[in-house]
């Protein structure tokens, strides 16, 4: 079994294409059956609305619609356009939490039907990832890759905004090269998920890529610039507001599942350990994270490494991070491999990558079975290989910055 593992020989095109053919039918089938167990066509058999993360989203934009940007970070207010929207007393809580920028672009979708407005949300999101995808993506297996992740199918499922994040890294990843500010600017969307934008700035002025910076520090400061303008000051304290309850309740408070984090700190509350024991153990492996990302930046490795590192790396320094934002990875897990393909395999990379491409697919349930967090391991081990093909060049530059 070892032996296998350590070639990958079993990890061969035909057996990818059976295995992503019976995942997709797996996801159209899963699809169904929510349409076909929903009462209503609105809510699932549980009674949370379908796609019910977008709800926040959808509720949110109505709210931005009428001018009302800050009422969507205010619980009160959020509960009752909520209750309004479900038509129900007692709806799920539904926190909007993403940052004033994302009410401007979620203030169209209020304008359709809820269900509509997720599907027309899940298509816009998915076309632009597998379109980056096929530019990604060795030997033109973009779209199959793309539609058997997983992580596409959790997002899609869900409503969330994996997709979108995990495209804009794509997209910055593929520039770089050739338009480093037209970069930056991709990688500065990537501010609709803030959590996953503080390791941008360190790695790229690590890498001397000052044109990168640029563009992303201007989209940044015009998607902030935009939403002042259109809500209003007052809408950055009460995002600011929000960032504290979603502190209080879903992480200190337990608002989420364990099984469903993709972090250290996840795994170490599943198991067990306080909020400020977890905190404290994902500070300092961020701290690592942080330094070994700075450190692979300013080394002389493959571009397409150092950008996988990036992507990767920024998954897993965030404390809050759920199974959907797998997404992430498979960015990296494309240059990875594009790598891999050209040079060839290190000892048990192209397991690592199958492993990280599918963990998503079962990583709630064996976490909450048997406590093992699949998916955050899936992840650092991805994390690890990446850096292991950057070995030398990281060694380099840790023996220069010692000297």
């Amino acid at each position: 079994m070892f032996a296998h593992l350590r070639s990958g020989a079993f990890i061969e095109p035909a057996r990818i294409r059976r295995v992503a053919a019976a995942l997709i039918l797996f996801y159209v089938a899963a699809m169904a059956m929510i349409f076909a167990t929903s009462p209503d066509g609105f809510r699932d058999y549980k009674g949370r609305p379908i796609g019910s993360d977008f709800m926040a989203i959808w509720t949110a934009g109505a709210l931005a619609a009428e001018g009302r940007g800050a009422d969507a970070y205010d619980p009160l207010k959020n509960f009752v356009a909520l209750q309004a929207a479900m038509a129900d007393e007692t709806p799920p809580n539904l926190p909007f939490l993403h940052p004033p920028q994302v009410l401007l672009a979620a203030a169209p979708f209020s304008h359709l039907p809820y269900v509509p407005a997720w599907a027309l949300f899940a298509a816009l999101s998915g076309a632009a990832f597998v379109a980056l995808s096929l530019r990604m993506a060795p030997r033109g297996s973009g779209v199959l890759a793309a539609l058997a992740a997983p992580a596409f199918f959790l997002n899609v499922a869900n409503g969330q905004m994996g997709l979108l994040i995990a495209a804009a890294f794509a997209a910055g990843a593929l520039t770089l090269g050739r338009r480093p500010f037209l970069a930056g600017v991709f990688f500065g969307l990537v501010a609709v998920k803030p959590q996953y934008g503080l390791l941008i700035p360190l790695a790229l002025a690590a890498g001397g890529q000052w044109r990168a910076f640029a563009g992303a520090a201007f989209c940044v400061m015009a998607q902030a610039g935009a939403a002042t303008l259109a809500f209003g000051i007052g809408v950055w304290p009460a995002f600011a507001g929000k960032l504290a309850y979603a502190s209080d309740v879903l992480l200190s408070g337990g608002g989420l599942a364990w099984p469903k984090f993709v972090s250290l700190y996840g795994a170490l509350r599943g198991i067990g350990a306080s909020h400020d024991a977890a905190l404290g153990g994902q500070a300092v492996f961020a701290a690592v994270i942080a330094a070994t990302i700075a450190l692979l930046w300013r080394s002389g490795a493959d571009l397409r490494l150092k950008l996988a590192g990036l992507i990767a790396g920024a998954l897993l320094a965030s404390p809050y991070a759920l199974d959907y934002d797998a997404a992430l990875l498979l960015p990296a897990i494309a240059l990875l491999l594009a790598v891999g393909l050209e040079r060839g395999f290190a000892p048990y990379e192209k397991s690592v990558l199958a492993l990280a491409f599918l963990a998503p697919v079962a990583g709630f349930q064996t976490a909450e079975l048997t406590l093992i967090p699949l998916t955050f391991l899936s992840a650092a081990l991805l994390c690890a290989a990446i850096l292991r093909r950057a070995e030398l060049r990281v060694h380099f530059a840790l023996a220069r910055a010692a000297a």
